[in-house]
């Protein structure tokens, strides 16, 4: 490989997986996805980095929760069972000395639903100012460009969790999977451009986003007007 091919290719990683460094925070946000994000997002908080931390947690990741060491929350397997599986993803707080459930309405674009998402969460809980937000690191660009559509007042500092099948690359047009994960995410980031560019991509995307759960009963009650 010619001197200058290698260092662009690094150079794209290093764009792509750009972290900034961990602060304190009002909140610590987690995506859904692997459960390395979730222990890392947990670490965080358990070490008081912020008071209150919000887990998105997919429809394949709900039993997988006991393994992690998180403070004690409702049983969303149970929770989980009077809904259709396609509808099965979670919001899951923890935060002074208490914990909530709410159902999120994620469409094709999982990682953009989940940012409108806490979008519409952060509108009830204004004292947020500050998020540290957690996800892998390839993820980490795309993160940042639906992030756009957070309030301009708003704080976020992008932190990657630990990503054992990334851990010391540098080559990683090398192995097949990192070279697969790091096409991959160059491929979403420019359809991601092309649909936030679209006129209509608000209105499809700040619908029907938020239905809390009440835990007493696991029956589901709109909030602010939003449909099930």
């Amino acid at each position: 490989m010619t001197s200058f091919v290698r260092p662009l290719l690094i150079g794209v990683y290093e764009w792509l997986t750009h972290a900034d460094a961990v602060t304190r925070a009002d909140l610590i946000f987690c995506l859904a996805g692997r459960q390395h994000r979730k222990k890392h997002a947990l670490a965080l908080f358990l070490h008081e980095l912020a008071p209150q931390v919000l887990l998105s947690v997919g429809r394949y990741e709900i039993r997988r929760l006991t393994d992690l060491a998180a403070p004690p929350h409702p049983d969303l397997v149970k929770l989980a069972a009077g809904i259709v599986p396609r509808e099965r993803h979670f919001f899951l707080w923890f935060g002074f000395g208490t914990n909530r459930v709410d159902r999120i309405t994620k469409k094709r674009l999982g990682t953009l639903s989940e940012i409108c998402a806490l979008k519409d969460w952060l509108t009830d809980h204004q004292e947020v100012k500050t998020v540290l937000m957690i996800s892998c690191p390839v993820h980490l660009r795309r993160l940042r460009l639906c992030c756009r559509l957070l309030p301009a007042s708003l704080q976020v500092r992008f932190i990657g969790s630990r990503e054992p099948s990334l851990d010391g690359v540098r080559d990683w047009w090398c192995e097949r999977q990192t070279r697969a994960m790091v096409f991959s995410e160059l491929l979403k980031i420019l359809l991601y451009r092309v649909v936030l560019a679209l006129p209509i991509t608000s209105h499809i995307m700040f619908r029907e986003r938020r239905v809390r759960l009440d835990l007493t009963d696991a029956e589901a009650t709109s909030t602010s007007g939003m449909g099930a």
